[in-house]
């Protein structure tokens, strides 16, 4: 296997082979056509900013197929970010996956807002979600906003209260634990109207059967001629 090699000193110096690149860098290859690049890398003290220092794994033959790990340094020659890239025809397909300077992962994306950020589907067995729940409706001191005052509401915004709109929605998107909290309390209050109104429609069943009780009786009365 012929071997070429190019390795970093202090400094940005490096020994290469004659005829390399001036960037530091060391080859891994078992001939001149055919190379598995492993490592790129520029001296961390000399790196122009924005410029990726990079890990390369691929064979090269014409073109070459692999990964590349980037690590982007800002003006002040700290580690910015490592991306993980991949390519295809020896062109650079795109960042898949960036690691910020902060620990903040992005996925599908380089700017991630959030510890993590996905910018695409996310498929998976279970996700748990830890926040607030919303108990706090059952609570004897809960005001049950009457049906009334809700459909005023929903008149007037076209939304349920204390749930955004579809506008906003789009705007800011909606956080999967704080919706799912507010769902409930939507459904725990749904549920007290439908206790209330049960035993509302109890108490008129209740009131029709005790009328019904003196109609009957009434006509038993006219009937026998007793009724005073």
């Amino acid at each position: 296997m012929a071997v070429r090699a190019a390795l970093p000193l202090r400094g940005g110096r490096s020994l290469r082979p004659a005829g390399e690149s001036s960037q530091p860098q060391a080859y891994f290859g078992y001939n001149a056509a055919s190379t598995i690049r492993l490592v790129k890398t520029f001296s961390p003290r000399h790196a122009p900013d924005n410029v990726p220092s990079e890990i390369d794994f691929g064979i090269i033959d014409g073109s070459y197929a692999g990964m590349q790990v980037q690590d982007v340094r800002d003006g002040s020659y700290n580690s910015q970010s490592i991306a993980f890239a991949t390519h295809y025809g020896g062109v650079t397909t795109g960042i898949r996956m960036l690691i910020d300077k902060d620990g903040s992962i992005g996925i599908g994306t380089a700017s991630p807002q959030y510890p993590l950020s996905v910018n695409g589907t996310i498929q998976a067995k279970e996700v748990r979600v830890e926040t607030g729940w919303a108990d706090y409706v059952f609570d004897r001191a809960y005001r049950l906003a009457p049906l009334r005052d809700v459909g005023d509401y929903i008149d007037a915004n076209h939304h349920l209260p204390d749930i955004p709109s579809a506008a906003e929605v789009e705007e800011k998107g909606v956080s999967v634990g704080e919706m799912q909290s507010k769902l409930l309390a939507k459904i725990e209050e749904l549920t007290l109207h439908a206790i209330a109104a049960e035993a509302k429609n109890r108490e008129l069943l209740e009131r029709i059967g005790r009328l019904e009780a003196v109609v009957v009786g009434t006509r038993a009365e006219v009937r026998a001629g007793t009724l005073k």
